[in-house]
């Protein structure tokens, strides 16, 4: 793996692995890494019924272990995002793995890059709708507040 971070998470616990403490950008890629993981432990407890509004969005993952391996390997190829993948709603190409990672890119996006995030809502629309299902999530266990791209 190339990462300099990688992350797992249960549903109600999280494993961080560092690889290489001091690289310059570390401190950016541990707490993405952390929201990330966080993200998986709220996806995986929010009720059948609001998780289905995601799941709407499907169709678009690969959910192919090759894929999968591709972006673990390769972090550079699957970090961005092409104009077709955001007009899917995609944030990523690494969001293509499966729903979850998606989902994880939002929150990662949103608590650490939501000037990034509300632009890309305001010009497509799919992330803008993701963005609103998202936040319903984090509403539903209890966020309470703005959210980074409200203020």
């Amino acid at each position: 793996m190339n990462s300099k971070v990688g992350g797992l998470s249960n549903g109600s616990a999280i494993w961080l692995s560092v690889q290489d403490y001091y690289y310059d950008t570390l401190g950016k890629i541990y707490v993405e890494t952390l929201h990330h993981e966080f993200s998986s432990c709220i996806f995986k407890r929010v009720d059948k019924l609001l998780r289905q509004e995601w799941l709407s969005f499907s169709k678009i993952y690969k959910k192919t272990l090759e894929y999968f391996t591709f972006c673990l390997d390769y972090p550079d190829a699957c970090s961005g995002a092409t104009a077709e993948a955001l007009n899917d709603g995609l944030l990523s190409l690494y969001s293509l793995t499966d729903e979850e990672n998606d989902f994880n890119i939002y929150a990662e996006t949103l608590f650490t890059d939501p000037k990034s995030i509300k632009e890309n809502a305001k010009k497509y629309p799919a992330v803008a709708k993701k963005l609103e299902i998202f936040k319903k999530f984090y509403k539903k266990l209890g966020f309470v507040g703005k959210f980074p791209d409200e203020t």
